[in-house]
């Protein structure tokens, strides 16, 4: 068997809250969330809204120029712990930890501006060796 948690996964939306910087534990390590809203195209009443932790002094801060209602893509990894209440019950969280933010429609417009085969944009038409 192989345990595989390393995956991420790219999600869009506006942005639709961010906290605060705030510092836990015994070293005050820093952290702030932030939340993605997704309109439901469908039905507004399912439209989604995910938070995300931003953990660590390299990453507290990638929110920041962003504000409420930017179109933004993120990259995430899925996190997740189990405790036991005082009652003894199982209990669990799960946690999205923001490793990349950019503004969406920034990375939109660079993929349409990319090329997939950047070598056949240089040959003309008439010329092409198919």
């Amino acid at each position: 068997k192989q345990f595989i948690m390393d995956k991420k996964f790219r999600v869009a939306g506006l942005l639709y809250s961010k906290s605060k910087t705030r510092e836990v534990g015994a070293n005050n390590y820093p952290i702030r969330e932030f939340v993605l809203h997704i309109p439901n195209r469908d039905n507004p009443k399912f439209d989604e809204h995910l938070e995300f932790q931003l953990k660590g002094p390299n990453y507290v801060k990638k929110i920041d120029g962003f504000e409420k209602n930017t179109f933004l893509s993120v990259e995430a990894i899925p996190t997740g712990r189990m405790w036991t209440d005082e009652k003894g019950n199982e209990k669990f969280f799960t946690s999205f930890n923001a490793v990349f933010i950019a503004d969406g429609n920034q990375l939109i417009n660079e993929q349409e501006q990319l090329s997939p085969f950047p070598e056949l944009d240089k040959i003309e038409e008439d010329k092409a060796p198919f």
